[in-house]
C-alpha cells in the first residue's frame, strides 16, 4: 500500500495533481487547497497519500500534511463517508476546523460541505464524536473552517 510519494508535481489541476516519481506519474486527488499548495512548490515533494482500493479502480488521495491524511482515513473509515464526501468535507474544512465542529455539535458548520444535508450531519458529528480525538479541543480559540 502507498503512504507517501515524493517526487516532482509535473502537472496540477483543481482537484488533482500528477507527481512524478523516478519516472512514472502518480494521479492523485486531493483538496483544492492541497493542489494549490503542491503547484506552487519547486523541486521535490512530498505527499502523503491514502491508497484507496475499489472493485473497479486503485485511487490515490494526497495530502501536504499528516494530520489530513488521519483525518481523511478517519472520515472514510465512517459509516456512509466514502472519499469523495470526504474529501468534500477536508475542501471546507482544516482538522482544527472539523473537530470543533463535533466537539460544540455544529450542524450548521457540516451543511457548508456540499451534498450534506441537516440528517446526514447531525449523524456524522454523533459518529464521529466517538472516532476524533476530541479531548484537547481548545474551544475559546477560533479556528480556521
Amino acid at each position: 500500500m502507498i503512504g507517501s510519494l515524493r517526487g516532482t508535481v509535473i502537472h496540477r489541476h483543481d482537484t488533482e495533481v500528477v507527481v512524478e516519481v523516478s519516472g512514472v506519474g502518480y494521479r492523485i486527488s486531493c483538496t483544492p487547497t492541497t493542489a494549490a499548495k503542491l503547484g506552487a512548490t519547486t523541486g521535490e515533494s512530498l505527499v502523503w497519500v491514502h491508497h484507496h482500493r475499489r472493485e473497479d479502480a486503485e485511487l490515490l488521495f494526497g495530502f501536504t500534511e499528516l494530520e489530513d491524511r488521519d483525518i481523511f482515513e478517519t472520515l472514510v473509515g465512517t459509516h456512509g463517508v466514502g472519499p469523495s464526501l470526504a474529501l468534500g468535507i477536508l475542501s471546507v474544512h482544516s482538522p482544527a476546523g472539523l473537530r470543533t465542529a463535533v466537539a460544540t455539535e455544529d450542524v450548521a458548520a457540516l451543511c457548508l460541505v456540499p451534498g450534506v444535508g441537516r440528517k446526514t450531519a447531525a449523524r456524522l458529528l454523533v459518529e464521529l464524536s466517538s472516532r476524533l480525538d476530541l479531548a484537547h479541543i481548545d474551544l475559546t480559540e477560533p479556528t480556521d473552517q
